[in-house]
């Protein structure tokens, strides 16, 4: 647990406006821990609980949102339903497949605690999205925030795993 207080945030000097994070966790004490923390380093955060009210706010929002940082597992696993069953969200994976249609310019970050085994056998790999680990403390979360929004636009970016943590979600 040191490690995760341990990194600093790194300096920036970012864009003229604050940047807008839409964070989406199935969890409010989640939520309200990386909101408040976002904030005070300078971020516009929009919260959702589901998939479908970020895809909501995805669609109705009206300034620019940067960044999706969405949990992977959005929903208890025995709820998610098979491919094609239905139309609803089921995890972060799906989630920011169907947010980039919508905001192609938006960075994406997926954050679980489950192994990439795992996240194969649920479905829910992330196929290209940058993935971080729980726990990761909020220095991290910072720093790769700002390194991504500090790139070029070039579509999804590479899988790359930060933080290795749990099979617990």
């Amino acid at each position: 647990m040191g490690d995760l207080v341990s990194e600093e945030v790194i300096p920036w000097s970012g864009p003229d406006r604050r940047p807008t994070i839409l964070l989406v966790d199935d969890h409010p004490s989640i939520r309200l821990i990386l909101s408040a923390g976002l904030k005070a380093h300078g971020f516009e955060v929009l919260t959702a609980a589901t998939g479908e009210k970020a895809m909501a706010l995805c669609e109705a929002f009206d300034g620019p949102i940067d960044l999706l940082l969405a949990d992977v597992g959005l929903t208890p696993q025995e709820l998610w339903p098979g491919a094609g069953v239905d139309d609803s969200i089921p995890h972060g994976a799906a989630l920011a497949e169907r947010a980039i249609r919508i905001r192609p310019k938006m960075k994406v970050v997926l954050f679980t605690g489950y192994s990439d085994e795992r996240l194969e056998r649920l479905g829910a790999a992330p196929g290209g999205f940058m993935l971080l680990r729980k726990p990761c403390g909020l220095p991290t979360l910072i720093n790769t925030f700002r390194r991504m929004l500090d790139e070029k636009p070039t579509g999804r970016d590479s899988v790359r795993s930060v933080a290795e943590g749990s099979e617990d979600a």
